[in-house]
């Protein structure tokens, strides 16, 4: 059922995938592109500058460095592509002068703070240079007006737009190196005793949302060890019969197999591959260890005095209920994000209900089978850790011998501790820190 990895195929995009179906900005998108639909597809990164020191970044000084990091962006920052240079100029075609309301009030600004000249009124929200109105509101931000006049006395943030339309595959990877520039030099501001460079486009945020997602790819490896040790080391005892470590073994590969199959299944179902659905792995590792346990300790409440076949129905009908409830619950926790019309949401919640049917199956048939396996193994009493060696039973004085001093006292502590912690759990003062915290963290959260 893997084989469905031959068609594997990753998307990420977070305008098409993060979006609603019916969302106001697929609209605008669609209808932005239908504008330019014979030009190509629109570009759009957003740079924002804002002072070091979180002040009013209209001072003299910040608004030179303000215009010299806007020259730079467009004329002076090029990227290589088939060994040519290219700077923002060279591809921004007719949409060179988005940029340059940015530029004319800044100058505008200076000019009026250095030589005290004012023929033009910087007002906002828009402001009417000779005749012509220039809307600021996309560009000036955290802005402090004169009460009368309105005239833009400061502000904490320039917002500067680089737009470009792109026709073809090269024009996309020009783009693209050159977002990734832009935001290297924006990451190497990060200590100027100036301005801070920030930026931001659908580019860059859909190979941050790959980013994050690739990062946690590594971490899958690390909780299946972990999950896996853990899960052997509680299952251990004493009595090497027993004990079940290839039962707890063969219990956390269990989610494993129905992680392949339902992701193999999906791939040759047309599913396409997304970012955020490599949290799946971690919450089917969760939920199928848990079942694990559930099946184990059912199978160890059993009569061992019954044959494995009584002691295996016995197990699934104490266990069975438990770990179909919490398997439906998840189901349907996850099942009803089908139904929503935002892509990324949607393939995210059907890669997960389908690994938690091929968990619960797994866990039904396969598992209950690894139990008969252990089952048959106790019975003929062999060895937990070598299948091949038969553990004689024990003799009477073996039975009736006591455990050494450290066992009993280490028994006896734990008893206390245990029935302190029931006590205490059931008490009416648990109730209260419970509740208390509870009210805490929301009060926390709303002030917040």
């Amino acid at each position: 059922m893997g084989g469905g990895v031959v068609r594997f195929k990753e998307v990420n995009n977070v305008r098409d995938h993060f979006s609603a179906a019916d969302s106001p900005s697929r609209y605008e998108f669609a209808v932005a592109r239908e504008f330019f639909q014979e030009l190509g597809s629109p570009f759009h990164v957003v740079v924002a500058l804002k002072a070091a020191d979180e002040g009013n970044i209209l001072r003299p000084k910040y608004i030179d460095k303000a215009l010299e990091i806007e020259d730079f962006l467009q004329y002076k920052l090029k990227i290589e592509h088939e060994n040519r240079s290219y700077a923002y100029s060279d591809f921004c075609g007719t949409q060179c002068e988005t940029s340059d309301a940015v530029s004319i009030f800044l100058t505008m600004f200076r000019d009026q703070q250095q030589k005290g000249t004012n023929h033009v009124k910087l007002t906002y929200p828009s402001m009417d240079v000779f005749g012509h109105r220039v809307y600021l509101a996309n560009n000036i931000f955290l802005v402090k007006t004169n009460n009368l006049s309105q005239i833009v006395e400061e502000s904490g943030l320039v917002a500067i737009n680089f737009h470009a339309i792109y026709n073809n595959e090269s024009s996309v990877a020009i783009m693209r190196k050159w977002e990734k520039a832009v935001f290297e030099y924006s990451q190497s501001t990060i200590n100027d005793p100036l301005i801070r460079v920030f930026c931001t486009s659908e580019g860059l945020v859909s190979e941050e949302v790959r980013r994050t997602g690739i990062l946690a790819m590594p971490l899958m490896g690390v909780t299946f060890l972990i999950l896996m040790v853990f899960t052997i080391s509680t299952t251990l005892r004493r009595d090497p019969v027993k004990s079940n470590p290839l039962e707890a073994f063969l219990g956390v590969i269990c989610p494993i197999l129905s992680l392949v199959a339902s992701f193999g299944n999906l791939f040759w179902l047309g599913f396409e591959f997304l970012p955020i659905v490599t949290v799946v792995p971690f919450l089917i590792l969760a939920i199928g260890v848990d079942d694990v346990f559930i099946f184990i300790h059912a199978f160890h409440l059993t009569n061992e005095k019954h044959t494995v076949r009584e002691r295996i129905a016995e197990t699934l009908a104490d266990a069975g209920p438990s770990i179909s409830i919490t398997s439906l619950t998840n189901l349907l926790s996850f099942g009803i994000g089908v139904l929503t019309n935002t892509p990324a949401i949607y393939t995210f919640c059907v890669f997960i209900s389908v690994a938690v049917v091929y968990d619960y199956i797994y866990q039904i048939f396969f598992f209950s089978a690894v139990l008969t396996l252990g089952g048959q193994r106790e019975a003929r009493r062999g060895n937990a850790y070598l299948c091949c060696l038969t553990v004689p039973p024990e003799t009477k004085k073996e039975k009736q011998r006591k455990p050494n001093w450290l066992v009993r006292t280490a028994s006896k502590l734990l008893d206390v501790i245990l029935d302190a912690w029931v006590d205490f759990s059931l008490s009416i003062w648990s109730k209260f820190i419970v509740g208390g915290q509870f009210c805490t963290r929301i009060c926390a959260d709303i002030l917040v």
